[in-house]
């Protein structure tokens, strides 16, 4: 948990008023809204400049993505963390639908921002992370993540490269108050092979149950069925790999959530793409 004089400074920094501030997520990132100041509160363990740099330059470009809070000095630094202000959207019931991300994906996939942007390089990215953590099958989740490097190396793209967002799940959309869905979540942002962003989805469906209609509505609004496409297993592989093992560095202490965390870990190092796999009850 982060201490609530690291909030404190944050804001003071800021210059916002942080007296309500109420964590919602704490998981890669911790999220706390401060609905008197009208601003979602963003704490990274990771330096922001570059997010911030992104965020701007997409605005710029039209793209409907989550706004920074204007005229305001970002990223500050505080007790270790990197926090960012971003401008509050009402707070949804529940995911949008994954159709919402056709329109936002597309728009994100038409710009090249002046930034110069890292190369999508998701399963390095998952190495990174597993590579510290004290676990007993660290090893073997590693070699996991090697051979699904070395399928990715041989794919066959058939979308053209350009920005993605590179975690384009519809958790990550938001709406405003006028009816806007906006793209959030914005620090994966890449240059790489465009179908990557219509993972997230995809794996919903064959691997959560969640709506194919919705997913079938998002495959023909933005034009493509990443479900038929060739690069498809692997990228399925990945998400697999990518959602088993991000709790891992804290372990949910709910038995439920524990249990959950177990079988996706066994799933991926069996190879067993039949379990369903269900959303964790806490996130904290």
């Amino acid at each position: 948990m982060i201490p609530g004089e690291v909030v404190a400074e944050v804001c003071a920094a800021l210059g916002i008023d942080g007296g309500d501030a109420r964590l919602v997520q704490h998981a890669a990132n911790a999220l706390y809204r401060l609905p008197g100041a009208g601003v979602m509160l963003r704490l990274s363990s990771t330096p922001a400049d570059h997010l911030v740099r992104v965020a701007r330059e997409l605005a710029v470009a039209g793209v409907p993505v989550a706004e920074l809070v204007p005229d305001v000095p970002q990223p500050v630094t505080a007790g270790g963390w990197w926090a960012t202000a971003w401008v509050l959207h009402p707070a949804l019931p529940g995911r949008l639908p994954a159709t919402e991300l056709a329109g936002p994906l597309a728009a994100l996939h038409a710009v090249r921002v002046p930034e110069a942007l890292p190369a999508w390089d998701l399963a390095g990215a998952i190495r990174a992370f597993l590579q510290p953590v004290p676990h007993d099958l660290v090893g073997r989740l590693l070699e996991r993540c090697d051979e699904i490097e070395r399928e990715l190396a041989t794919v066959r793209w058939t979308l053209p490269y350009g920005t993605v967002h590179g975690d384009a799940h519809p958790g990550n959309l938001l709406r405003t108050a006028d009816g806007r869905v906006l793209l959030g979540d914005l620090d994966t942002v890449a240059w790489g092979p465009r179908e990557v962003d219509l993972a997230p989805a995809a794996h919903g469906v064959v691997r959560f149950g969640r709506d194919r209609g919705a997913y079938d509505a998002l495959a023909e609004r933005y034009g493509f069925d990443l479900l038929g496409a060739p690069s498809w297993p692997a990228l399925r592989r990945l998400r697999d790999l990518q959602l088993a093992v991000y709790l891992l560095p804290r372990p949910p202490a709910d038995p439920v959530d524990a249990r959950e965390l177990a079988e996706r870990l066994r799933s991926v190092l069996e190879n067993d793409e039949t379990a369903r796999w269900h959303s964790y009850r806490a996130f904290f």
